[in-house]
């Protein structure tokens, strides 16, 4: 059986090119590159899992490549990019480099350990020009270690480059901040993920929908690393084929038909019908009330304990806001209440506007009742 390589090691951008979300970065350093203005100390910051270590790995080749190549990117951009035939390039790919060290500064954060590293990077390179050093998670470095940094990261060797990544810039120290030039990563965009998981579909013969994709890409938060773990996920759970349906079952997502039908369940004065199994899509949760399935073995709608009573609780602190036939309070429909919810999902900004107006409009009234209870 041959060994399973995770989407997001076997996809793993291996130019500047195929960095995915990340442009105003790899432009920058390829235009580094190729003018030679390379500075010293770098720090790549930003979330987890959006290309930090993948573009220190990328520069360090880059740099020490001795056959540079002009290529073109899929946006038109011309640079400087990596041969991956020379000497180096070679050693790089092959893992037998001893230009580009890692260093994890998670369980390597004593002096003890920057001196050691202090001590290595005097020795200079044997294959190309620089030796470079990627210090991963930086900010858990202790106190002493950062001053014990200091010196050597101002003024290192003319062949060491220092890469420093973190997803919590804060923590670093500012007389380190001060010494590096500061890269700051974005989160993967929506339609990028999304564009990036349609290409490893297609290379990897997995037809899915668009649907799909973007479900995926929004529950990553930004991260492709984590887009691509629940993608191998959904399609461990699916198969060859990915369905929408199927995709949010494995990652345990409600789908929006799923909080409309349980918004209407609730408007239609069914509110403890939307925690009860059997209930269909509005269906929220495990058997609340501790009964068999059996109506009888819960309390009513109308009870004062249990659910029940909380439900009935609410409507009366609204001032009985239901009305007979599933209507609300002005004559504001089911049909209505739910149109409305689906503007609120195409258009968040404007309704935050409207909110925000509201609530400025009742701090106004409550601030003039308040001067008039006072006599003002």
């Amino acid at each position: 059986m041959e060994n399973f390589i995770v989407s997001a090691r076997k996809y793993r951008p291996a130019t500047f090119a195929s960095v995915v979300g990340q442009r105003h970065i790899t432009e920058t350093l390829r235009n580094a590159i190729s003018r030679g203005q390379l500075a010293h100390a770098y720090l790549f910051c930003g979330p987890r899992g959006v290309g930090k270590t993948t573009c220190a790995r990328i520069f360090a080749k880059a740099i020490n490549c001795t056959d540079p190549q002009t290529t073109t990117g899929p946006d038109g951009a011309a640079g400087f990019e990596a041969c991956g035939r020379c000497e180096s390039c070679r050693g790089f790919d092959e893992g037998r480099s001893f230009n580009i060290h890692e260093l994890d500064a998670a369980s390597n954060n004593s002096v003890e350990d920057i001196r050691n590293l202090t001590d290595q990077v005097r020795i200079p390179p044997q294959v190309g020009r620089y030796s470079v050093y990627i210090i991963d998670e930086v900010h858990m470095l202790s106190a002493a270690a950062f001053n014990a940094f200091l010196k050597t990261l101002e003024e290192p060797p003319a062949h060491a480059v220092f890469i420093l990544a973190t997803t919590e810039k804060h923590k670093i120290i500012p007389t380190i901040l001060s010494r590096c030039q500061t890269f700051d990563f974005n989160r993967i965009r929506v339609a990028d993920a999304v564009g990036y998981m349609k290409y490893i579909a297609h290379t990897e013969g997995v037809t899915c929908d668009e649907e799909s994709l973007n479900l995926i890409a929004r529950k990553a938060d930004g991260g492709m690393r984590d887009a691509l773990s629940m993608f191998d996920k959904a399609v461990s759970f699916c198969g060859a084929e990915l369905r929408y349906k199927e995709v949010a079952t494995s990652l345990n997502i409600l789908d929006y038909d799923t909080y409309f039908d349980t918004v209407d369940t609730v408007l239609v004065r069914r509110g403890a019908g939307a925690l009860r199994p059997g209930a269909g899509a509005g269906f929220l949760g495990p058997d609340l009330y501790g009964g068999a399935g059996e109506p009888s073995a819960r309390p009513a709608c109308g009870s004062q304990s249990g659910y029940g009573g909380a439900f009935r609780c609410h409507g009366a602190a609204d001032g009985a806001l239901w009305r007979p036939g599933g209507a609300l309070r002005g004559g504001v429909s089911v049909r209505r209440h739910r149109a409305a919810g689906r503007s609120r999902l195409a258009h968040p900004h404007r309704h935050q506007s409207a909110a925000a107006g509201r609530v400025g409009a009742h701090e106004a009234v409550h601030a003039r009742r308040t001067r008039l209870g006072r006599g003002r």
